[in-house]
């Protein structure tokens, strides 16, 4: 599913992608850096045998957007207009696996075959099939093109080395639903297709919904993609970089909402000062179907903020304090390696190839955990459960040096070779600069950010 933020000071809005929430914090971040591997790698020339459709809008690859992969351009306004809007809904036998909207430009979504079956997040990830679904209008009828993704998928983060198989360009129209039987042999179900309608707003109270922060405004509910949003405000002068929403009865079966969304470490605030964040909710935007936002019995229960600080859930906040702490560790530790590799890749005569490979030797040496980057955390951010916040520390270094690998397989795969856009001193340079501003920011956060909360 897709988030949304909009500035409110300039009144535009961007896509921005939202993870799923898990048990463990070290697969969370995981799974959220997986992502960047994705918004580095731009996408596959959209050409086929059965047709020739628009490309998807490419994106130069870069130190990357720690979400899931975008698919509506723009989201609507807030404001309830009273129009529907038109969606497309991908579904097995038994249940809705994707819903979308649809505009003249690619809307382009993902599904793998245990998105929701993986009860155990301990449990070893396991190679499936998956799809990525583009869709678009063309005249009266949308196009649908589907890929078959075969890899190690964390929840629909498509794996950075997938294999990638064509099944087709298809047309459907809104008297004719189709189906579709070709990656049967890939393991993948029998897909059907459908066109649908949403409701450009759902129903609720917002003042109905708990709030256990102060700084994060809930102030209405759109609807995208089918599905009833939150839309929260952050009301702060300070940039959100975690957010959390929980259901006080429990997740259902087939949640598909996240428990928390954490921002992208590389990047700024995931809810800048003054600005909105959509957060999806499990009530259907569909004509017909459409409940009250407020009888889910939500409550807001986290704002964690990029100065250290939080409001909320203390224990929560320090799952995602500890392993940015430890991120941020191993990425400092990466960061001369990576400087050390570009001041000396002429020296290897321009070998992208023995350059990068010296780099994951080095990488391979990084600890497993910084007690003194630790202690200094623990000293700024309090947490009490100094023993917990150490084991996440250590989860977060992990999950980075495991990225560090992420970056250079995404930047050396064949299929990334042929489509790169970017240079080889251009695209490290980029990541380099991206991840020495980070460590900058978190250090001066713990020397000059709140002590304690």
């Amino acid at each position: 599913m897709t988030g949304y933020r909009e500035n409110r000071r300039s009144g535009t809005a961007q896509p921005v992608k939202r993870l799923m929430s898990c048990r463990k914090i070290a697969l969370s971040l995981t799974v959220a850096l997986a992502a960047l591997v994705l918004a580095m790698r731009p996408p596959l020339a959209a050409a086929s045998e059965r047709g020739v459709e628009p490309q998807e809008k490419p994106s130069l690859p870069s130190a990357g957007q720690a979400h899931l992969p975008a698919a509506d351009a723009t989201p609507p306004s807030p404001a309830a207009t009273g129009e529907q809007r038109e969606i497309i809904i991908m579904s097995d036998e038994s249940r809705e696996l994707i819903t979308t909207s649809i505009s003249e430009r690619p809307a382009v979504s993902y599904w793998h075959v245990q998105q929701q079956r993986r009860v155990d997040e301990r449990a070893p990830v396991t190679v499936v099939p998956g799809v990525r679904l583009s869709a678009w209008r063309e005249g009266k009828a949308v196009r649908i093109k589907l890929d078959v993704l075969t890899g190690k998928w964390q929840y629909n983060v498509p794996p950075p080395d997938v294999k990638e198989t064509r099944l087709g360009v298809y047309s459907i129209t809104e008297s004719a639903a189709i189906t579709v039987e070709d990656g049967v042999r890939f393991g993948l179900p029998v897909l059907h297709f459908r066109l649908g309608r949403q409701v450009d707003q759902c129903a609720g109270t917002p003042s109905g919904i708990e709030n256990l922060t102060a700084s994060i405004k809930v102030e209405g509910f759109p609807a995208l993609r089918g599905w009833c949003y939150l839309l929260l405000r952050n009301d702060s002068p300070r940039g959100v970089i975690a957010v959390g929403v929980i259901r006080k009865p429990g997740r259902a079966a087939g949640d598909r909402r996240p428990e928390w969304v954490s921002g992208n470490p590389l990047e700024g605030a995931l809810i800048a000062p003054g600005a909105t964040y959509y957060y999806v909710t499990n009530v259907s935007a569909q004509p017909g179907e459409t409940g009250d936002v407020t009888r889910e019995q939500l409550s807001v229960n986290l704002a964690v903020f990029d100065d250290g600080a939080y409001e909320g859930d203390e224990a929560k906040a320090m799952q995602i304090l500890g392993t940015r702490t430890g991120y941020y560790a191993a990425l400092e530790r990466f960061t001369p390696m990576l400087r050390e590799m570009l001041d000396q890749f002429g020296a290897h005569s321009g070998n992208e190839a023995k350059a990068l490979e010296s780099l994951k030797v080095k990488v391979l040496r990084l600890p497993e955990f910084d007690a003194e980057a630790s202690r200094k955390a623990e000293a700024r951010l309090k947490p009490r459960d100094v023993n917990g916040f150490r084991v996440y520390t250590g989860a977060g270094m992990r999950s980075a040096r495991e990225q560090t690998h992420r970056w250079i397989d995404a930047y050396t795969r064949p299929a990334a070779r042929k489509e790169r856009r970017m240079a080889f001193r251009e695209y490290w340079e980029s990541l380099l600069s991206k991840a020495e501003a980070a460590v900058a920011r978190w250090n001066l956060a713990l020397e000059s950010g709140p002590e304690g909360n």
